[in-house]
């Protein structure tokens, strides 16, 4: 019923699934135990969903998600896990991803936000997401909770 995941080698596994969502998935996942980032995975959503019409956007969306999440991690020296979750649930896709933050003081702005690599100038990353998330019909909410950086994401499916 779910996507499976195959066990590579005896702390490796990989997502099966011809999607392109898990494909991104298994090579953000790839890339932070290359990098020694850890992460726990919940993921409940049906082996066959057909996601191609979401694919390409929602792939834009969890990547720049799971980007910001990594390079957080990478450029403070942070030890507490990603969390991501993808499920299915009453014909929505929603997905959340939560990471550890220096610092509580985020002023966030769906419009953009500023820039880390450039505090001079707004990063665009987020507002795509909101942008996409929004062309979906969907939803994306960022909360800031004792060091956490949440963003939740719920995208309507329209089941054949």
């Amino acid at each position: 019923l779910f996507p499976r995941c195959t066990r590579t080698s005896a702390n490796s596994y990989r997502i099966v699934n011809d999607s392109l969502i898990f494909t991104l998935l298994n090579q953000k996942i790839s890339k932070m135990k290359k990098d020694g980032i850890l992460h726990n995975l919940d993921l409940q959503v049906p082996y066959n969903l057909d996601l191609s019409t979401i694919a390409i956007d929602s792939c834009a969306i969890l990547g720049n998600l799971l980007d910001n999440a990594i390079e957080e991690i990478e450029r403070n020296s942070l030890e507490e896990p990603i969390e991501i979750a993808l499920r299915f649930k009453n014909n929505k896709l929603v997905f959340k991803v939560a990471n550890p933050i220096r610092t509580s003081n985020v002023d966030v702005n769906y419009d953009g936000m500023k820039s880390i690599k450039s505090p001079n100038r707004q990063g665009i990353g987020i507002k795509s997401s909101y942008d996409r998330v929004m062309k979906l019909k969907g939803h994306l909410n960022i909360t800031v909770q004792s060091n956490q950086f949440i963003v939740l994401v719920v995208i309507p499916l329209r089941m054949k």
